[in-house]
């Protein structure tokens, strides 16, 4: 249901799929897991810090925007009231999100949580795909969706990045069992990646940093 929510929501925002660099190299910012209860500090931080660097791009949240019901009415608060230069701002949900029933919520304020865009520059133009990772799968329609883009897109950009909340290699467990990819799908998923040239993969969920490379 989130994945056909997600999908329906990008047929009408065509809009939101290119974003126009004016170089061939460029920054982004990437966060996750704010955690956002009654307040939005961190996050607000976020928000001036990426939104008032004209050298960034656009920004990145990855999910677990919050973890309480709420909180994610005080986050979109946050990001509009704080992003004075309507600055590019790419979000999708994290498994607290979802918790007491927020995933109306989350996508009556943010939109989708499945979509790809593609930044272009003057010379080439980059792939990113943000998946909808909350449960820890990415479920039959959705692996679909991920299985075409990558066939009918991959070869026309220089990079792809893949986005998701839950990331594929446990380095710890204090997520456990919110959200941990199984082993088959992880195989799965790698192979994927690994077929179609996928150059990089972030991740949030874990609240450590870790940084690997797969062969």
């Amino acid at each position: 249901e989130r994945f056909e929510q997600s999908i329906a929501y990008n047929e009408k925002h065509q809009e939101d799929t290119l974003i126009i660099a004016d170089s061939d190299e460029y920054k982004f910012c990437v966060a996750a897991d704010f955690h956002v209860k009654t307040t939005a500090n961190t996050l607000t931080k976020y928000i001036k810090l990426t939104a008032n660097t004209p050298s960034i791009l656009f920004s990145s949240i990855l999910g677990d925007i919050t973890d309480q019901k709420g909180g994610l009415a005080i986050a979109f608060d946050s990001i509009n009231n704080n992003n004075k230069g309507n600055s590019i701002i790419r979000i999708l949900a994290g498994n607290h999100d979802i918790y007491f029933n927020q995933w109306h919520e989350y996508h009556q304020l943010f939109g989708s949580s499945t979509y790809f865009f593609i930044v272009k520059t003057p010379n080439t133009s980059d792939l990113f795909i943000a998946l909808e990772s909350t449960t820890g799968s990415l479920g039959k329609l959705q692996k679909e969706w991920l299985e075409n883009i990558l066939l009918e897109k991959r070869n026309q950009h220089r990079y792809c990045i893949i986005l998701t909340h839950t990331n594929f290699f446990d380095t710890e467990l204090s997520q456990f069992p919110s959200g941990n990819f199984s082993l088959e799908e992880t195989a799965f998923l790698t192979t994927l990646f690994s077929i179609h040239n996928v150059d990089i993969i972030i991740n949030g969920h874990d609240h450590t940093s870790d940084y690997s490379e797969l062969n």
